[in-house]
Protein backbone atom coordinates (compact mmCIF):
# COMPACT_ATOMS: atom_id res chain seq x y z
CA UNK A 1 0.00 0.00 0.00
CA UNK A 2 2.02 2.94 -1.00
CA UNK A 3 0.56 5.02 1.36
CA UNK A 4 2.26 3.10 4.51
CA UNK A 5 5.65 3.14 2.22
CA UNK A 6 5.13 7.30 2.21
CA UNK A 7 4.62 7.09 6.44
CA UNK A 8 7.86 5.20 6.84
CA UNK A 9 9.66 7.69 4.26
CA UNK A 10 8.59 10.51 6.75
CA UNK A 11 9.62 9.28 9.73
CA UNK A 12 12.86 9.89 8.32
CA UNK A 13 12.50 12.95 6.56
CA UNK A 14 9.90 15.58 8.19
CA UNK A 15 9.79 17.59 4.55
CA UNK A 16 7.72 14.20 3.32
CA UNK A 17 4.80 14.77 5.94
CA UNK A 18 3.01 17.02 4.01
CA UNK A 19 2.67 15.59 1.16
CA UNK A 20 2.03 12.36 2.95
CA UNK A 21 -0.92 13.98 5.12
CA UNK A 22 -2.73 15.62 1.66
CA UNK A 23 -2.36 11.98 0.57
CA UNK A 24 -3.87 10.32 3.56
CA UNK A 25 -6.57 13.32 3.81
CA UNK A 26 -7.53 12.25 0.12
CA UNK A 27 -7.06 8.28 1.12
CA UNK A 28 -9.74 9.37 4.24
CA UNK A 29 -12.67 11.63 1.82
CA UNK A 30 -10.83 14.59 4.64
CA UNK A 31 -10.52 18.44 3.78
CA UNK A 32 -7.51 18.24 5.36
CA UNK A 33 -5.11 15.91 7.86
CA UNK A 34 -3.36 17.74 10.54
CA UNK A 35 -0.81 15.77 12.96
CA UNK A 36 0.78 17.29 15.90
CA UNK A 37 1.89 16.76 19.30
CA UNK A 38 0.82 18.71 22.90
CA UNK A 39 2.41 18.01 26.16
CA UNK A 40 1.20 19.83 29.26
CA UNK A 41 2.37 23.45 28.64
CA UNK A 42 0.67 23.59 25.05
CA UNK A 43 0.89 22.77 21.26
CA UNK A 44 5.00 21.77 20.55
CA UNK A 45 4.00 21.24 16.56
CA UNK A 46 1.65 21.46 14.08
CA UNK A 47 0.82 20.50 10.21
CA UNK A 48 -1.79 20.79 8.52
CA UNK A 49 -0.71 21.66 4.70
CA UNK A 50 -4.68 22.66 3.88
CA UNK A 51 -4.87 24.64 6.79
CA UNK A 52 -4.63 28.41 6.30
CA UNK A 53 -1.58 29.58 7.57
CA UNK A 54 -3.07 32.58 9.66
CA UNK A 55 -5.69 30.27 11.09
CA UNK A 56 -3.31 27.56 11.44
CA UNK A 57 -1.26 29.98 13.52
CA UNK A 58 -4.50 31.27 15.28
CA UNK A 59 -5.52 28.05 16.41
CA UNK A 60 -3.97 27.92 19.84
CA UNK A 61 -5.76 30.30 20.97
CA UNK A 62 -9.04 28.60 20.38
CA UNK A 63 -7.34 24.88 21.34
CA UNK A 64 -8.88 24.81 25.02
CA UNK A 65 -12.26 24.59 22.82
CA UNK A 66 -12.23 21.66 20.23
CA UNK A 67 -13.78 19.52 22.34
CA UNK A 68 -12.94 16.94 19.58
CA UNK A 69 -9.33 16.84 19.98
CA UNK A 70 -9.56 16.72 23.81
CA UNK A 71 -11.54 13.61 23.27
CA UNK A 72 -8.87 12.45 20.96
CA UNK A 73 -6.52 12.79 23.56
CA UNK A 74 -8.75 11.00 26.06
CA UNK A 75 -9.49 8.08 24.01
CA UNK A 76 -6.26 5.92 24.00
CA UNK A 77 -3.56 5.04 21.62
CA UNK A 78 -4.81 3.49 18.60
CA UNK A 79 -8.55 4.41 19.22
CA UNK A 80 -10.52 6.31 16.62
CA UNK A 81 -12.58 9.19 17.45
CA UNK A 82 -15.04 10.93 15.62
CA UNK A 83 -17.46 14.02 16.67
CA UNK A 84 -20.53 12.29 16.86
CA UNK A 85 -18.83 10.23 18.81
CA UNK A 86 -17.68 12.90 21.43
CA UNK A 87 -21.01 14.13 21.85
CA UNK A 88 -24.13 16.00 20.50
CA UNK A 89 -24.05 18.17 17.47
CA UNK A 90 -25.86 20.71 19.07
CA UNK A 91 -23.05 21.31 21.80
CA UNK A 92 -19.97 20.59 19.87
CA UNK A 93 -21.27 23.68 17.41
CA UNK A 94 -21.41 26.42 19.64
CA UNK A 95 -18.63 28.53 20.62
CA UNK A 96 -15.85 30.33 18.99
CA UNK A 97 -13.75 27.36 18.10
CA UNK A 98 -16.19 26.20 15.70
CA UNK A 99 -17.70 28.93 14.67
CA UNK A 100 -14.88 31.43 13.99
CA UNK A 101 -11.79 29.16 13.70
CA UNK A 102 -13.55 25.98 12.25
CA UNK A 103 -16.96 26.89 9.68
CA UNK A 104 -14.88 29.41 8.02
CA UNK A 105 -12.67 27.09 6.37
CA UNK A 106 -15.78 24.26 6.02
CA UNK A 107 -14.55 22.15 8.64
CA UNK A 108 -17.88 20.30 10.21
CA UNK A 109 -16.62 17.40 11.13
CA UNK A 110 -13.71 15.31 12.23
CA UNK A 111 -11.99 12.50 13.11
CA UNK A 112 -8.91 11.67 14.17
CA UNK A 113 -6.71 8.77 16.83
CA UNK A 114 -4.09 9.16 18.91
CA UNK A 115 -0.86 7.66 17.43
CA UNK A 116 1.56 7.77 20.47
CA UNK A 117 1.51 8.57 24.21
CA UNK A 118 4.91 9.00 25.96
CA UNK A 119 6.38 10.94 28.60
CA UNK A 120 3.81 13.58 28.56
CA UNK A 121 3.46 13.99 24.80
CA UNK A 122 0.38 12.79 22.73
CA UNK A 123 1.20 12.82 19.11
CA UNK A 124 -2.18 12.63 17.27
CA UNK A 125 -4.13 12.38 13.75
CA UNK A 126 -6.70 14.36 12.99
CA UNK A 127 -8.90 14.74 9.53
CA UNK A 128 -11.69 17.81 9.41
CA UNK A 129 -13.92 17.41 6.85
CA UNK A 130 -17.17 18.72 5.79
CA UNK A 131 -19.37 15.32 5.82
CA UNK A 132 -19.78 12.52 8.56
CA UNK A 133 -17.23 10.21 8.02
CA UNK A 134 -18.28 6.66 7.66
CA UNK A 135 -17.34 3.17 9.24
CA UNK A 136 -15.24 2.32 6.77
CA UNK A 137 -13.20 5.14 6.52
CA UNK A 138 -12.92 5.09 10.86
CA UNK A 139 -11.52 1.55 9.80
CA UNK A 140 -8.66 2.82 7.27
CA UNK A 141 -7.46 5.02 10.10
CA UNK A 142 -7.34 2.65 13.15
CA UNK A 143 -5.85 -0.04 10.20
CA UNK A 144 -3.09 3.11 9.45
CA UNK A 145 -2.92 4.04 13.14
CA UNK A 146 -0.18 1.78 14.38
CA UNK A 147 2.50 2.64 11.38
CA UNK A 148 2.07 6.41 11.63
CA UNK A 149 3.10 5.27 15.81
CA UNK A 150 5.53 3.13 14.98
CA UNK A 151 6.90 5.77 12.44
CA UNK A 152 6.68 8.44 15.06
CA UNK A 153 9.11 6.44 17.17
CA UNK A 154 11.38 5.58 14.56
CA UNK A 155 11.86 9.90 13.70
CA UNK A 156 11.97 9.97 17.49
CA UNK A 157 14.82 7.28 18.13
CA UNK A 158 16.88 9.23 14.77
CA UNK A 159 16.68 12.75 15.99
CA UNK A 160 17.79 11.21 19.98
CA UNK A 161 20.77 9.82 18.19
CA UNK A 162 21.42 13.42 16.71
CA UNK A 163 22.16 14.73 20.33
CA UNK A 164 26.15 14.71 19.94
CA UNK A 165 25.56 16.70 16.91
CA UNK A 166 23.65 19.62 18.57
CA UNK A 167 26.20 19.69 21.69
CA UNK A 168 28.84 17.86 23.43
CA UNK A 169 27.84 17.26 27.28
CA UNK A 170 31.44 16.86 27.74
CA UNK A 171 32.58 20.10 26.66
CA UNK A 172 29.41 21.24 28.89
CA UNK A 173 30.61 19.44 31.70
CA UNK A 174 33.86 20.91 32.10
CA UNK A 175 32.63 24.94 31.65
CA UNK A 176 32.81 26.84 34.92
CA UNK A 177 28.98 28.39 34.04
CA UNK A 178 25.83 25.99 34.93
CA UNK A 179 24.63 24.37 31.82
CA UNK A 180 21.48 22.68 31.74
CA UNK A 181 19.65 20.70 28.34
CA UNK A 182 16.10 20.61 28.23
CA UNK A 183 13.30 19.47 25.56
CA UNK A 184 10.20 21.30 24.76
CA UNK A 185 8.48 19.98 27.61
CA UNK A 186 10.56 21.99 30.22
CA UNK A 187 12.50 17.86 31.07
CA UNK A 188 15.76 18.16 32.23
CA UNK A 189 18.20 16.16 29.85
CA UNK A 190 21.66 17.45 31.40
CA UNK A 191 23.28 19.33 33.65
CA UNK A 192 26.88 19.99 34.34
CA UNK A 193 28.68 20.06 37.17
CA UNK A 194 28.17 23.65 38.09
CA UNK A 195 24.37 23.61 37.83
CA UNK A 196 24.38 21.35 40.74
CA UNK A 197 24.20 25.00 42.80
CA UNK A 198 20.90 26.29 40.83
CA UNK A 199 19.54 23.25 42.19
CA UNK A 200 20.23 24.04 46.13
CA UNK A 201 17.83 25.60 48.32
CA UNK A 202 17.82 29.02 47.31
CA UNK A 203 19.21 28.87 43.96
CA UNK A 204 16.47 29.69 41.57
CA UNK A 205 15.57 26.28 40.13
CA UNK A 206 14.04 22.81 40.90
CA UNK A 207 13.21 19.76 39.52
CA UNK A 208 9.12 18.28 39.65
CA UNK A 209 8.97 14.98 37.98
CA UNK A 210 11.93 15.74 35.85
CA UNK A 211 10.42 19.13 34.66
CA UNK A 212 12.73 22.08 35.48
CA UNK A 213 11.04 24.64 37.43
CA UNK A 214 11.80 28.27 38.85
CA UNK A 215 11.20 29.88 41.77
CA UNK A 216 8.37 32.05 41.84
CA UNK A 217 5.52 32.44 39.48
CA UNK A 218 7.02 35.49 37.18
CA UNK A 219 10.00 33.48 36.69
CA UNK A 220 8.28 30.35 36.17
CA UNK A 221 6.31 32.56 33.45
CA UNK A 222 9.20 33.77 31.53
CA UNK A 223 11.10 30.21 31.80
CA UNK A 224 8.19 28.86 30.13
CA UNK A 225 8.03 31.00 27.36
CA UNK A 226 11.56 30.96 26.12
CA UNK A 227 11.20 27.50 25.97
CA UNK A 228 8.13 27.35 24.23
CA UNK A 229 9.77 30.00 21.77
CA UNK A 230 12.83 27.11 20.97
CA UNK A 231 10.80 24.32 20.83
CA UNK A 232 8.68 26.19 17.93
CA UNK A 233 11.84 27.59 16.11
CA UNK A 234 11.10 30.85 16.68
CA UNK A 235 14.00 33.51 14.52
CA UNK A 236 17.38 32.92 16.00
CA UNK A 237 17.14 36.27 17.98
CA UNK A 238 14.25 34.15 20.18
CA UNK A 239 16.44 33.59 23.01
CA UNK A 240 16.11 35.20 26.78
CA UNK A 241 17.73 36.17 29.50
CA UNK A 242 15.93 35.10 32.77
CA UNK A 243 16.63 36.56 36.07
CA UNK A 244 16.24 33.52 38.70
CA UNK A 245 14.54 34.45 42.38
CA UNK A 246 17.42 33.39 44.53
CA UNK A 247 19.05 33.72 48.25
CA UNK A 248 22.69 35.89 48.13
CA UNK A 249 23.60 37.29 44.71
CA UNK A 250 21.61 37.00 41.57
CA UNK A 251 21.41 34.81 39.08
CA UNK A 252 20.54 34.94 35.37
CA UNK A 253 20.33 32.11 32.77
CA UNK A 254 20.34 32.72 28.51
CA UNK A 255 18.14 30.50 27.32
CA UNK A 256 19.75 29.85 23.57
CA UNK A 257 17.89 27.96 20.77
CA UNK A 258 18.95 24.97 19.49
CA UNK A 259 18.57 24.36 15.96
CA UNK A 260 17.05 21.49 14.72
CA UNK A 261 17.28 19.96 10.43
CA UNK A 262 14.35 18.21 11.82
CA UNK A 263 11.90 20.42 13.55
CA UNK A 264 9.85 18.04 15.29
CA UNK A 265 10.55 17.82 18.81
CA UNK A 266 9.38 14.68 20.75
CA UNK A 267 10.67 13.60 24.70
CA UNK A 268 14.32 13.75 24.60
CA UNK A 269 14.92 15.75 22.43
CA UNK A 270 16.73 19.31 23.21
CA UNK A 271 15.04 22.34 22.16
CA UNK A 272 17.31 24.71 24.13
CA UNK A 273 20.91 25.35 25.89
CA UNK A 274 20.59 27.11 29.54
CA UNK A 275 23.54 28.68 30.72
CA UNK A 276 24.23 31.03 33.43
CA UNK A 277 25.72 34.18 33.81
CA UNK A 278 29.24 34.00 35.29
CA UNK A 279 29.60 37.71 35.77
CA UNK A 280 28.01 38.53 38.97
CA UNK A 281 29.85 41.12 39.56
CA UNK A 282 28.78 44.77 40.88
CA UNK A 283 29.55 46.21 37.86
CA UNK A 284 27.18 43.15 36.02
CA UNK A 285 24.75 43.66 38.49
CA UNK A 286 24.91 47.80 37.75
CA UNK A 287 24.61 47.56 34.36
CA UNK A 288 21.37 44.68 34.52
CA UNK A 289 19.91 47.91 36.36
CA UNK A 290 20.90 50.50 34.02
CA UNK A 291 19.50 48.07 31.38
CA UNK A 292 15.86 47.10 32.67
CA UNK A 293 15.19 50.72 34.22
CA UNK A 294 16.91 53.46 32.41
CA UNK A 295 19.06 54.51 35.84
CA UNK A 296 21.90 56.67 35.72
CA UNK A 297 25.33 55.30 36.38
CA UNK A 298 25.45 56.74 39.54
CA UNK A 299 22.00 55.63 40.75
CA UNK A 300 22.12 51.92 40.16
CA UNK A 301 26.08 51.89 41.55
CA UNK A 302 23.84 53.14 44.67
CA UNK A 303 21.36 50.80 44.64
CA UNK A 304 23.80 47.98 44.18
CA UNK A 305 25.53 49.13 47.81
CA UNK A 306 21.87 48.85 49.32
CA UNK A 307 21.28 45.64 48.63
CA UNK A 308 24.47 45.04 50.62
CA UNK A 309 21.78 45.53 53.69
CA UNK A 310 23.50 47.58 55.98
CA UNK A 311 21.67 51.15 55.30
CA UNK A 312 21.65 54.20 53.10
CA UNK A 313 24.88 56.05 55.10
CA UNK A 314 27.11 53.11 54.86
CA UNK A 315 26.58 53.08 51.12
CA UNK A 316 26.94 56.75 50.98
CA UNK A 317 29.46 56.44 52.37
CA UNK A 318 31.56 53.58 50.00
CA UNK A 319 30.02 55.79 47.35
CA UNK A 320 31.83 58.74 49.14
CA UNK A 321 28.41 60.58 48.64
CA UNK A 322 26.70 63.11 50.85
CA UNK A 323 23.78 61.58 52.79
CA UNK A 324 21.83 64.10 51.25
CA UNK A 325 22.98 62.93 47.60
CA UNK A 326 22.47 59.69 48.96
CA UNK A 327 18.56 60.21 49.57
CA UNK A 328 18.58 61.41 46.29
CA UNK A 329 19.38 58.71 44.62
CA UNK A 330 17.37 56.52 46.19
CA UNK A 331 13.97 58.38 45.77
CA UNK A 332 14.57 58.25 41.83
CA UNK A 333 15.71 54.61 42.16
CA UNK A 334 12.55 54.36 43.65
CA UNK A 335 10.55 56.23 41.59
CA UNK A 336 12.19 54.09 38.09
CA UNK A 337 11.69 50.39 39.56
CA UNK A 338 8.47 51.01 41.00
CA UNK A 339 9.02 50.24 44.39
CA UNK A 340 8.91 51.97 47.84
CA UNK A 341 10.86 50.42 50.52
CA UNK A 342 14.55 49.95 51.21
CA UNK A 343 13.80 46.12 51.68
CA UNK A 344 11.46 45.93 48.23
CA UNK A 345 14.51 47.63 46.22
CA UNK A 346 16.87 44.43 48.17
CA UNK A 347 14.61 42.11 46.76
CA UNK A 348 14.36 43.76 43.17
CA UNK A 349 18.20 43.55 43.07
CA UNK A 350 18.72 39.87 44.59
CA UNK A 351 15.78 38.88 41.98
CA UNK A 352 12.99 38.07 43.90
CA UNK A 353 9.53 39.27 43.90
CA UNK A 354 9.81 42.99 45.39
CA UNK A 355 6.12 42.18 47.08
CA UNK A 356 7.17 39.15 48.83
CA UNK A 357 7.58 39.75 52.57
Amino acid sequence: MPVIDGIYAAACDFAAWPALLEQLADLLGARDAAFGTMSPTGIAWLEAPRTDPDFLGRYADYHAEDLVWHAIAASGVGSVVTDEMVGDAADLHTGAYYNEWSLPQGYRTKLGGLVLDEEGWQTMIVLPGHDRYSAEQVRLLKLLSPHLRRAMQIHMRLTESRLDDEVSTRVLDRLASGALLVDGNRRLLFANRAAEALFQPGGGLALSGGQLTATGRTEQAALDAAIARCARQAPADSGADLDLRCEGAPRQLRVIPLRRSVPLVSPGVPVALLIEAADRSDEAVTARLRLHYGLTPAEAAFAVEIAKGDGKRAAAARRGISYTTARTHLSRVFDKTGVRRQGELVRLILGRDPSDS
